[in-house]
């Protein structure tokens, strides 16, 4: 089936491509996720030293100010979460747009095939028949698209 869709996905090829990179980094950045809590506990609660990076970045960790790293971790925290949420976000729109690029191309070609059939199919098909198959056929390509490619890249 993927080898029929390939001609009418040529279109959509860099929103797909984009879009499941962007799906990859989405889930390469959940691993970042548990390092501001790692900091807080060893560096702030505990009595590991922060890295030479992580204290010229925020001084808090250099000057062993507790409030300040709190408050630095919080901020990492939040802003790990919204990038990570936005970028989701982005990487799941390319996907709907690739798909709904795929959908319109199919339901086009569809459409001129049915104006080229002979006028004796039309007489014994029925007319909600051929509109059924236009609209909600073409529809399953996206289901596809949407069904496999973003489950494989984000693990869900």
């Amino acid at each position: 089936m993927l080898r029929r869709l390939w001609p009418y996905w040529r279109g959509a090829k860099p929103e797909t491509i984009t879009g499941t990179l962007v799906l990859v980094l989405v889930a390469a950045m959940e691993l970042l996720q548990p390092w501001p809590f790692k900091w807080l506990v060893d560096c702030v609660f505990g009595s590991q030293p922060a890295p030479a990076w992580l204290a010229r970045a925020v001084p808090a960790f250099a000057t062993h100010d507790a409030a300040g790293a709190i408050m630095a971790v919080c901020v990492m925290i939040l802003v790990l979460a919204v990038v990570h949420r936005l970028a989701g976000m982005l990487g799941h729109m390319l996907l709907v747009r690739a798909g709904w690029h795929l959908v319109l191309q199919l339901r086009c070609t569809a459409f001129e095939r049915l104006h080229r059939l002979s006028l004796s199919y039309h007489e014994r098909t029925r007319v909600g028949e051929s509109l059924y198959r236009v609209a909600y056929d073409a529809h399953a390509a996206q289901s596809l698209l949407s069904g496999a490619v973003v489950p494989i890249t984000t693990g869900s």
